[in-house]
């Protein structure tokens, strides 16, 4: 059963088609269903996109969401940099907005 609340389905994978064409896929799709919310399955999980400034606000909300030890301290060195916007929780982000 669908609940009405549920976001629009966009289609049952987009594995393929976000790896080919990237961001402009969830553009895409969000103009094709007229919103900016959908849900999907990306390598078989289910995903929810998301775009625009609400989806932006929700996503650095740091009491949903933390960036702190998101990605190992290799990865950081090497490909960040330490410090960069990759890892910085909200107030170290607007610095960059």
């Amino acid at each position: 059963m669908v609940r009405n609340d549920e976001p629009p389905l966009a289609s049952w994978e987009c594995t393929y088609p976000l790896a080919r064409s990237g961001y402009p896929y969830i553009s895409a799709q969000c103009e094709r269903l007229g919103t900016n919310l959908f849900r999907s399955r990306l390598m078989f999980k289910k995903t929810l996109f998301m775009r625009g400034e609400e989806a932006a606000e929700l996503f650095y909300d740091d009491a949903r969401f933390s960036r702190e030890n998101a990605a190992p301290t290799r990865l950081k060195k090497t490909l960040f940099g330490e410090g960069g916007v990759q890892g910085l929780n909200r107030p170290g982000f607007r610095r960059y907005l």
